[in-house]
């Protein structure tokens, strides 16, 4: 599957810029894989947003999510309420992903984005090799739009992530 032939699948959930936030989710994830995968997230990007924080239970108190090992960890143990922070400089197929808003829950993280002319063939074909990245490290994690705010055309959406997986998974022409 191309770049391009991807593009003409889902460009009505990325090209213009309606003032939403469409959200997908990496869900059905463990205590481990919520971390782990924060963890390789922060690795791979740095965050943007003003004022990265969370709701820390125990010391009810909120703090910078650096001030902690892993502010994800305990989210997903409860000890945490879930946080939203933004990042840019994540990548993958040597294309930057444009920026991405990260929400941090129990047993899900969810990333939103801002659709617009920043979002073309190559950026899209890169998020998606990004997100099945990030879910080849979970056990049973599954990408599933936000029930709340999804992208415009959901079902677009998924079917070209199921052929995007099948395609990168040699089950399909390799075109």
């Amino acid at each position: 599957m191309s770049p391009e032939m991807l593009w003409n699948r889902v460009r009505q959930c990325f090209e213009t810029n309606d003032g939403s936030l469409p959200t997908v989710e990496l869900q059905n994830l463990t205590n481990g894989e919520v971390a782990d995968l924060y963890s390789s997230i922060r690795r791979g990007s740095h965050i943007v947003s003003r004022d990265a924080t969370f709701w820390d239970a125990q010391a009810t108190t909120d703090r910078g999510l650096d001030e902690v090992p892993n502010a994800a960890l305990l989210v997903s143990t409860g000890q945490a309420s879930p946080f939203h922070f933004a990042i840019e400089g994540a990548s993958a197929c040597e294309v930057i992903i444009p920026c991405l808003g990260v929400h941090v829950f129990q047993d899900t993280i969810a990333f939103d984005y801002r659709m617009g002319a920043e979002w073309g063939g190559q950026q899209v074909f890169a998020f998606f090799s990004w997100l099945e990245h990030l879910l080849s490290r979970t056990r049973a994690g599954v990408l599933a739009p936000s029930a709340n705010e999804g992208p415009p055309d959901p079902e677009a959406f998924m079917l070209a992530w199921k052929l995007f997986r099948e395609w990168s998974a040699g089950g399909v022409d390799r075109e």
